[in-house]
């Protein structure tokens, strides 16, 4: 496959989920090696990418994925990567914990005094607590 097909293919790998696919390996490396491409700097090949599920509010569609991004050949951080209308507009960084889709909410298995959720109903949180943290959106440039 080409690699102008980059788009193309992403387009159709976050409308759907990669794991209901029956992709062959080509494509599924090709999608990735594109999704790595959007933003090089914070992805890598041997990054490992999961989707977690969607949201939808009001006309607004939520996708999540699970990234764990290895660096210095010896450490991972965790991200979970928020995508709107097929582009990335940010993640939350250190989220060790992959969450259940319910609702409006993100739940993870956290005690719910230390915070368990993060609330989409009202759009994107810049702010969540979960597991006794503050944690921050990191929010693409553009968007």
């Amino acid at each position: 496959m080409k690699k102008n097909c980059y788009a193309e293919v992403f387009a159709v790998a976050v409308r759907t989920n990669f794991l209901t696919l029956k992709w062959n390996e080509d494509v599924l490396e090709i999608a990735k090696e594109y999704f790595l491409k959007q933003l090089c700097t914070y992805f890598s090949k041997n990054d490992s990418i999961e989707y977690i599920g969607f949201i939808k509010i009001d006309n607004m569609l939520y996708k999540f994925y699970q990234n764990k991004h290895l660096f210095n050949d010896y450490r991972m951080t965790w991200r979970l990567i928020v995508i709107r209308d097929e582009n990335i507009i940010g993640w939350y960084n250190q989220i060790q914990s992959t969450p259940k889709v319910e609702k409006s909410y993100l739940v993870f298995d956290f005690q719910e005094e230390y915070g368990n959720k993060i609330d989409f109903s009202k759009g994107i949180p810049l702010e969540v607590y979960l597991d006794g943290e503050i944690i921050n959106f990191e929010k693409i440039e553009s968007f």
